[in-house]
């Protein structure tokens, strides 16, 4: 497990190096889902290998703890590029005229968009990427 809560500002981790592997979850990987769980305010982003004959472990995952989700919009009908995650970084959102870079709980702002446009924006006070495999 990586901890990517205070990333730098505006830095894309689309490519995450972590125990000696590189994770390219836009070219290796393809987001098979994203499930926002409001009960337990999580929002978990999984990802599966496109070629599983690599040595790279063949499932990961971002997960956003304490999360709040801020904005999304999805487009139809989902195509083979639905699932190619585009960009994800951390960055600052509008507060009453004001950009911040933490909200008053202390929660990080997280970008995120796929190949053919659906976005999210989400609220969370801890990002992780896991090896799942």
């Amino acid at each position: 497990m990586i901890d990517l809560t205070d990333i730098e500002l505006f830095k894309d981790f689309i490519i995450i190096e972590y125990d000696g592997k590189i994770y390219d979850l836009h070219s290796d990987y393809e987001c098979k889902t994203v499930v926002f769980d409001g009960s337990e305010n999580k929002m978990t982003l999984q990802f599966n290998k496109k070629d599983s004959d690599t040595s790279n472990s063949g499932k990961v995952a971002i997960e956003f703890n304490e999360a709040r989700l801020a904005n999304f919009s999805l487009f139809f009908p989902y195509t083979e590029d639905s699932a190619t995650l585009n960009i994800i970084y951390r960055g600052r959102f509008e507060d009453k005229g004001e950009l911040r870079e933490y909200s008053q709980q202390g929660e990080r702002y997280f970008y995120f968009e796929m190949e053919t446009g659906d976005k999210f924006e989400v609220y969370s006070k801890r990002v992780v990427f896991i090896n799942t495999a």
